[in-house]
């Protein structure tokens, strides 16, 4: 029995995790066990450490294999608002990317390694803004030089690249998929003018905005007294002195309609059940556009319970 504790001791800190681990998929959502997990992480390690009135919450999150993946901080819970220092790895253990958050926006320095260590980016973050400073292709080609050249980067399935002048994106941009121009637009001094899409069957859409949200077709107002006109305050509730606030998640599909309604917040199963029965009733909404294409979005809506 003795070998066989010391076997079980040894192998816990070497994978990383063991009982109480916390699962995670590919967007660091928690999920119930391993079966789908991308990774974990132990809340036995969490770090803390104080800033001002805030606690700020250090965790170590590891891929699956036990090979550590990323360190973040968050105020108040996992995945709550960034602040401090972050660092992320790749599966082989290869430092890729490196810099600080201050109340979740990045802040300061970003800098970015290929898999191989050698240098990718620097870029500047200030304000919610950005200068891109430095940049090196994959064959170690230095294509931006202090705010200024050609600069590329990938997003899913595309391959953006364009002019840079003192680390704010100029002149023409494009966009590439498989080979394929999917967007062009024109910039001056950083600030976007007007772009076209490039759809398969070989038309285009041409849009002034980058992104637009979605809307309630009805208008913001309408939605407010449609949930006013149908909410009923559950009797239970009242007697039990219940009230508060509900957030409902829910997504607006590219075609406008809502979808996939979840309590992500609530107060209590009665009053987060009457929640989504009213929100339930929804009519249609404007879908996003991204680049003048409609794209699905998730919408946070708080519904309120207040007791006279």
């Amino acid at each position: 029995m003795k070998s066989l504790l010391a076997g079980i001791f040894i192998l816990c800190p070497l994978y990383g995790f063991c009982q109480g681990s916390v699962w995670l998929d590919k967007d660091l959502n928690q999920i119930d066990d391993s079966t789908n997990a991308e990774y974990f992480y132990n809340p036995d390690r969490v770090e803390q450490y104080s800033m001002g009135e805030d606690i700020v919450s250090v965790y170590y999150i590891n891929y699956v294999s036990g090979q550590l993946y990323k360190t973040a901080g968050y105020k108040k819970k996992f995945r709550g608002t960034r602040e401090g220092k972050e660092q992320t790895w790749d599966s082989a253990g290869q430092l890729i990317s490196e810099g600080n958050y201050h109340d979740g926006s990045k802040v300061g320095l970003w800098k970015e390694w290929y898999a191989d260590g050698s240098p990718k980016s620097e870029i500047e973050w200030v304000e919610e803004d950005h200068l891109i400073m430095q940049f090196y292709d994959s064959a170690g080609l230095h294509s931006v030089v202090d705010g200024d050249g050609l600069y590329y980067y990938n997003t899913k399935e595309i391959t953006h690249n364009g002019q840079v002048k003192g680390g704010k994106k100029d002149q023409v941009w494009t966009g590439f998929e498989e080979g394929r121009k999917v967007y062009e637009e024109s910039y001056e001094d950083g600030e976007f003018i007007h772009g076209k899409s490039f759809l398969e069957d070989g038309s285009e859409i041409r849009y002034t905005v980058l992104i637009k949200s979605t809307e309630y077709k009805a208008g913001k107002e309408n939605l407010y007294d449609m949930i006013r006109r149908n909410m009923v305050y559950p009797e239970y509730s009242m007697s039990m002195g219940d009230q508060g606030k509900v957030y409902v998640e829910f997504t607006i599909d590219k075609d406008g309609t809502p979808q996939d309604l979840r309590v992500v917040r609530g107060i209590s199963p009665e009053l987060d059940k009457e929640a989504l029965r009213v929100l339930g009733k929804m009519g249609m909404w404007n879908p996003a556009l991204h680049r003048g294409i409609p794209v699905s979005q998730k919408v946070i809506i708080p519904i309120v319970f207040m007791l006279e």
